[in-house]
């Protein structure tokens, strides 16, 4: 069965979603704030790796089990933003490598 993460971060908390082919939620995760421009990067790959961990724990899926990823990051508006976000999904184990 495939999944898809969906996360949504913010200056207050982050929340993840994780679905089925079909769309149907399999498990949700809240964290802490993930505005890495407010709370630095470090933070930030930690409210984002505690909503995706409880989304995945609430699946009762292993890591390493999505076939897409879509991180929705407040603050993220330029070229160099995008790349740390990519650079903490792949710390996160999130994305493959390049």
């Amino acid at each position: 069965m495939a999944t898809v993460l969906g996360e949504d971060g913010g200056g207050t908390k982050t929340q993840a979603v994780i679905l089925d082919e079909q769309g149907h939620v399999l498990g949700t995760g809240v964290g802490g704030p993930s505005n890495y421009d407010d709370v630095g990067q470090r933070a930030a790959q930690e409210g984002i790796g505690r909503a995706v961990d409880a989304a995945r724990q609430m699946a009762g899926l292993p890591a390493r089990c999505f076939a897409s990823v879509f991180l929705g990051m407040a603050g993220v508006v330029s070229p160099q933003d995008r790349q740390v976000i990519r650079d903490i999904a792949r710390a996160l184990d999130l994305a493959a490598p390049d």
